[in-house]
């Protein structure tokens, strides 16, 4: 199906770049629309909020997430003894992170 494909793209075949460089467009698309929205309603009501700008940051957080564990994928091996990829770790455990309170802050914000 569609994730077979997208898994094949990301990690075989030669659209691999082609993938990691559509997907981050996209997802830079997205946090401009949402930026955009922000600026637009702070036109309209004079004031800011701050769910936008937690919406705004779990997008680039998720963005770098993906592009960072597609571009690891293509550059290093699946070794803990290789330098580059003991990075590519560390930076998704921080990222992963960062992720996770952005996402606990929206809830505690929303009063979800």
């Amino acid at each position: 199906g569609l994730p077979a494909m997208a898994t094949w793209v990301l990690v075989g075949g030669g659209g691999g770049k082609v993938a990691v460089f559509l997907l981050a467009r996209v997802l830079l698309a997205l946090m401009m629309a949402e930026i955009l929205y922000t600026l637009v309603r702070f036109a309209r009501e004079g004031q800011l909020q701050v769910e936008p700008f937690l919406v705004i940051g779990l997008i680039a957080g998720v963005r770098r997430i993906l592009v960072v564990t597609a571009e690891g994928l293509q550059k290093f091996s699946f070794s803990l003894q290789d330098p580059g990829f003991q990075a590519v770790l560390a930076e998704l455990l921080l990222l992963s992170l960062l992720v996770l309170t952005l996402a606990w802050a929206y809830r505690l914000v929303r009063g979800v």
